[in-house]
């Protein structure tokens, strides 16, 4: 997918790019017409001319044609599909597998570590929103899944919402966890370490995959953001890449405790 977009690339020069970004008034019209992650030309919805759009820009940024920063905030915002914190293939690669329905918008990640304390088993909790090419909340077909770079010969998972995914443990020895949709395209992970939170900093990872109407799956519905050690990424040769971290707050460890103290020695005899 990536090759033949670049090949595509090479034959475009800035009267093209500039052409596409005034007919969609990407520099000048910047009231969104509606919160459609993926939409470029303003029908809110996903298909291949945003795809098409989104390529002319990427090619513009990419020769110096034009900026990202004179480009319209709201269109910034739409730019990043894959969550890596760029601009880049991947993004277009991202979108014409959303255009194919093969794939869905991850429009928010929310985590909330205030209770991961060392000692304590606090949850951590992490809220995914999904959203369709048209705009609309995924609540089916479709998991979340996260690596936690948590090990498991320190820990074990206690989940309280979403569930252990598989025996629960990556290649990595990381826990593997997925989630639970609450509503509203929201998907939710409640995890606390069992039985304690030791001191340390562990990352997330967060996997989006989606099923065909026969619950069937195949490559181009897996997507790991940023990259996991978990399969079938690893069998890609991914490796893991946290999408953020937690720092368990306080000081705790499971430090073997020095041996004790001799007793004293009896007096001198006399």
């Amino acid at each position: 997918e990536a090759s033949a977009l670049r090949r595509r690339l090479n034959v475009l020069d800035a009267d093209d790019v500039q052409a596409v970004v005034d007919r969609y008034e990407l520099q000048t019209n910047c009231d969104a017409k509606c919160d459609v992650r993926g939409d470029f030309n303003g029908d809110c919805r996903v298909t291949s001319p945003d795809v098409y759009v989104m390529t002319m820009v990427y090619t513009g940024i990419q020769n110096n044609f034009i900026t990202l920063a004179s480009l319209c905030p709201v269109i910034q915002a739409r730019l990043d599909l894959s969550l890596d914190g760029a601009f880049d293939v991947a993004d277009l690669v991202y979108l014409l597998r959303v255009a194919a329905r093969k794939l869905h918008f991850v429009t928010s990640v929310v985590h909330d570590a205030t209770d991961v304390v060392a000692g304590s088993s606090g949850p951590l909790d992490v809220l995914v929103t999904v959203f369709n090419a048209a705009g609309e909340p995924v609540t089916s077909q479709m998991g979340v899944r996260s690596e936690v770079s948590y090990l498991a010969s320190e820990g074990l998972p206690g989940v309280t919402v979403g569930a252990v995914d598989g025996d629960g443990v990556t290649p990595l020895g990381y826990w593997l966890l997925s989630a639970a949709h609450v509503g509203d395209g929201v998907w939710r992970i409640t995890v606390g370490a069992t039985p304690l939170w030791l001191s340390r900093t562990f990352g997330v990872a967060l996997m989006l995959e989606t099923l065909d109407n026969e619950g069937g799956t195949s490559v181009d519905r897996n997507w790991a953001f940023r990259g996991s050690s978990a399969s079938p990424y690893s069998d890609r040769e991914d490796t893991f890449v946290p999408l953020f971290t937690v720092a368990v707050s306080g000081a705790y460890d499971l430090s073997p405790s020095p041996p004790p103290s001799p007793p004293p020695s009896p007096p001198p005899s006399p």
